[in-house]
């Protein structure tokens, strides 16, 4: 029988090269990329806005990884998807890690002036934070750094220290990293956890797309397995 279709949300200053490897796995997906935020536009109203690509005709899951798990919760609430599953990211503000507390009384990401990014210790930071250690995964990833925005990695740091949601959707699923930098381990709850740190989807991705295979099989109502 067919797949229910799989709309991914990449990262923060990610875009759809963070799922292909999942593409070549064969899944039935679409990734939704980033739209502009509004000034001062915040979370709930900007997935709001991302949420009008996603066809409500048809059955779906929804998958978000880092930042794009919390626009997906958001996306949950509203929508109601058979699945929603966070990939190295949470579903509410009490798991955030003590970092994200900093940037909340010191804004230091406010005064990163573009440069920064292109920057070769501010990119070995970045890489040892996201437990990047395979020379294809460093580089898809800092070549989406590179492309990125930085307005809107800035609005997103900022909306994410704002957020304050304890609402956790329906048929939520987790798959987190043991050795995520970003997410650490011990606040996170209810997850399948696996060896790596918080760029599993590109380091381990087939033990990704192993899970995410066996929770779309698993998804309550229909039979979703390959005939």
């Amino acid at each position: 029988m067919k797949q229910p279709k799989i709309y991914f949300i990449p990262g923060m200053g990610a875009n759809k090269d963070l799922f292909s490897n999942q593409r070549d796995a064969g899944f039935e997906m679409e990734v939704l990329e980033w739209i502009t935020p509004h000034a001062q536009e915040s979370i709930e109203d900007y997935s709001e806005r991302l949420a009008k690509s996603i066809d409500t005709n048809e059955e779906f899951i929804l998958a978000g990884v880092s930042f794009g798990g919390i626009i997906a919760v958001e996306i949950a609430k509203k929508l109601n998807p058979l699945k929603t599953i966070l990939i190295s990211s949470v579903p509410t503000y009490q798991e955030y890690p003590l970092i994200l507390k900093f940037f909340s009384s010191i804004p230091l990401y406010k005064m990163t002036p573009e440069s920064a990014y292109s920057n070769t210790l501010v990119q070995k930071f970045i890489l040892h934070s996201m437990g990047l250690q395979t020379d294809q995964g460093k580089k898809i990833f800092l070549d989406m750094l590179k492309n990125s925005n930085i307005q809107f990695i800035q609005w997103a740091i900022h909306s994410l220290i704002k957020w304050r949601n304890k609402t956790i959707p329906s048929a939520l699923m987790r798959i987190h990293g043991e050795n995520d930098r970003v997410f650490p381990i011990s606040k996170i709850k209810d997850a399948c956890c696996i060896p790596g740190g918080h760029s599993i989807i590109l380091e381990d991705a087939e033990n990704v797309n192993n899970i995410l295979r066996t929770l779309i099989e698993n998804t309550p109502g229909k039979d979703y397995t390959k005939t």
